[in-house]
């Protein structure tokens, strides 16, 4: 990949946009060979409406310009949908990521995926309730991340520069970690993690924020997280 247009063209096949039957990707690696700009137009998730199943390299370049506006959709993110899917070596600048439910900078929904290597910095993750969908899960890397009888987990990614704000089940890196899966040797600085519930809503939850994981599962792997700079979190509720 070595321009916008052809990124874009990764998420159409992925997605089902362009051709009869949508592409998975399963078994096959996309890597970025040159920095990418995407100018703040607005993007399509890769896995919004179809499943990433490949792996993606960064090879150590940056997409910047990331704008993704998904409200009322399940997932926002450069990735929506991505079970067993690998993304690595990706440096993410700039993001702009608006949702209703799960949403991150770089995965939204990463069931038995590998997310390693990958950096946010400089991001606005947004998500706000829409009807049952209570902007839960939201992150900068990912926003859920899930084991469900695989293997998943986010490791040696960095976020600063960052305000993320959901509803509840946020965090700085993963904003809700379940089952066997393993968050370790993250760095986090200078962000700001709100779990804003002063909306009305139909049912009483925990609000779970956290600078690395808003929520996890007693059996996930927790280790070596770090964060520095005000990284704060916030818990907001009706008065």
């Amino acid at each position: 990949i070595r321009e916008a247009s052809e990124l874009t063209w990764v998420a159409d096949q992925v997605n089902g946009t362009t051709r009869a039957t949508a592409h998975t990707f399963a078994g096959y690696t996309i890597k970025l060979v040159k920095d990418i700009h995407l100018n703040g137009e607005r993007w399509q998730p890769i896995g919004a409406t179809g499943t990433f199943k490949g792996t993606f390299d960064g090879n150590g370049h940056t997409i910047e310009g990331l704008f993704v506006s998904a409200e009322g959709e399940a997932a926002a993110g450069l990735f929506g949908y991505c079970p067993s899917a690998t993304i690595k070596n990706l440096t993410v600048l700039n993001a702009e990521v608006y949702g209703n439910y799960k949403a991150a900078v770089i995965v939204a929904d990463a069931v038995c995926t590998k997310i390693e290597n990958c950096h946010v910095n400089g991001a606005i993750v947004l998500s706000t309730p829409y009807e049952k969908n209570n902007a839960n899960n939201v992150g900068a890397i990912a926003g859920y991340l899930a084991a469900d009888g695989g293997t998943a987990w986010v490791k040696d990614c960095t976020v600063k520069n960052a305000k993320i704000t959901a509803y509840r089940k946020v965090g700085g890196i993963v904003g809700a970690a379940n089952g066997a899966s393993e968050v370790t040797g993250n760095y986090i600085e200078s962000s700001y993690i709100t779990a804003d519930m002063t909306a009305e809503y139909s049912e009483d939850k925990p609000a779970d924020a956290g600078r690395i994981i808003g929520w996890k599962h007693a059996n996930v792997k927790d280790e070596n997280n770090t964060y520095a700079g005000q990284t704060e979190t916030v818990a907001n509720a009706l008065a």
